[in-house]
C-alpha cells in the first residue's frame, strides 16, 4: 500500500547522530540498515510479528534488540519514557483504537522524544476516484489530516510535522478542487503523510534545555505565587532576584511566562510596573515588546 518513497521520506526527520540515543522501531524492520547508517551508537528496540525476521534483517556491530509481538493485540513490556526516537510506520493502518495506541505510544517517549508515523490520506484524488466507483480498501485505514491532528492532541502530543510523500501533479486533482473539494497545500495530489508528532513544543524543550531543573522550578513557583496573589511583593522580589543572579534574559521569561501561566494578561502588567520599580525599565521595556509581540 506504501508508495516506494514512503520509507525513505520518513527518513527526512531523522538527523545523523553519533550519539547514545534509545530508538524504537515498530514493525519497520525494513528500515533498519538506513536507520544503523545514520545513528551507528543508538540502541534499537526493534518489535515485529514476525518470527525470524531478525535472522533476514541480521546487522552485525550495532545494538539492536528484537521483540517478537503483535503491537496491535499484545502489550508491550517497554518501560515508559524510555525513547528518544519512535518509528511505526503502520501503527495508523492497522490500529483498532487509533488514539489509544498513540497515547500509548507518548507514554514511551521521553520528555523530549518525538514519533515518527504515517497514514494514508483519504482525501488524494485517487482514493476519491475509487470511492465514486465504489471501491474501498479494507486492509487500510485512511485519514484525513484533521482526523490526524485531532488524534495527537487527544494522545497528549504538544507539536505535528506533516510532510508530503509520494505527491503527484495528475490533471485529476484540479478536476476535484474545481467540483469544490478544499486542496490546502496540495492535499489532493499527496497519498502518503509523513508526520512527526513531539511530547513537547519546541518552545517548552528550549526551554527545559537552558537552566537547571532547580532554578526553572523556582522560577515557575514565583511565577505562579505572583498570579494567584500569594505573597505577591515578596515573590516579584525573588523573582528579580532570580533573574539577575541566574542572568534570565526577557525572550527566556517571557517564553516562561507564555508557557505556565493561565492568567498570563493579567500578570504581565504586574511584572511589567515591578521590573520598572526594581529600577529595571531596559528589561522591562524589552519583556514588554517581546510579549506583545507574541501576542498578535
Amino acid at each position: 500500500m506504501y508508495k516506494h518513497n514512503s520509507f525513505t521520506d520518513m527518513l527526512h526527520y531523522m538527523i545523523p547522530s553519533k550519539n547514545a540515543c534509545h530508538i524504537l522501531v515498530l514493525n519497520g524492520a525494513a528500515m533498519l540498515r538506513d536507520l544503523v547508517s545514520l545513528c551507528p551508537k543508538a540502541n534499537f528496540d526493534v518489535v515485529t510479528p514476525f518470527e525470524g525476521i531478525e535472522d533476514l534483517y541480521d546487522i552485525k556491530g550495532y545494538n539492536i534488540k528484537w521483540y517478537i509481538a503483535d503491537i496491535q493485540t499484545q502489550k508491550l513490556t517497554l518501560n515508559n519514557q524510555a525513547y528518544d526516537i519512535i518509528i511505526a510506520p503502520d501503527v495508523l493502518d492497522h490500529a483498532y483504537i487509533a488514539w489509544q495506541t498513540l497515547l500509548h505510544i507518548n507514554r514511551l517517549l521521553k520528555p523530549a522524544g518525538f514519533l515518527i508515523t504515517l497514514f494514508h490520506n483519504i482525501r488524494y484524488h485517487g482514493v476519491l476516484e475509487n470511492i465514486r466507483n465504489g471501491q474501498f480498501s479494507s486492509d487500510t485505514r485512511f485519514y484525513a489530516k484533521q482526523d490526524i491532528v485531532n488524534l495527537l492532541n487527544d494522545a497528549l502530543y504538544k507539536e505535528i510535522h506533516f510532510l508530503p510523500s509520494g505527491a503527484d501533479d495528475k490533471s485529476d486533482v484540479l478536476h476535484w478542487a474545481n467540483d469544490g473539494f478544499a486542496n490546502q497545500s496540495n492535499d489532493l495530489a499527496v497519498p502518503v503523510w509523513i508526520i512527526k508528532a513531539q511530547r513537547l513544543s519546541s518552545a517548552v524543550m528550549n526551554l527545559k534545555s537552558m537552566y537547571t531543573t532547580d532554578i526553572r522550578m523556582t522560577l515557575a513557583r514565583f511565577l505562579r505565587r505572583i498570579e494567584y496573589g500569594i505573597d505577591r511583593n515578596g515573590n516579584l522580589d525573588a523573582l528579580w532576584e532570580l533573574c539577575n543572579k541566574n542572568h534570565i534574559f526577557p525572550e527566556y521569561l517571557a517564553d516562561f511566562i507564555r508557557e505556565s501561566l493561565f492568567h498570563k494578561d493579567a500578570v504581565i502588567p504586574i511584572l511589567i510596573s515591578s521590573a520598572q520599580n526594581h529600577e529595571m525599565n531596559d528589561y522591562a521595556d524589552e519583556l514588554l515588546a517581546i510579549l506583545d509581540h507574541g501576542s498578535e
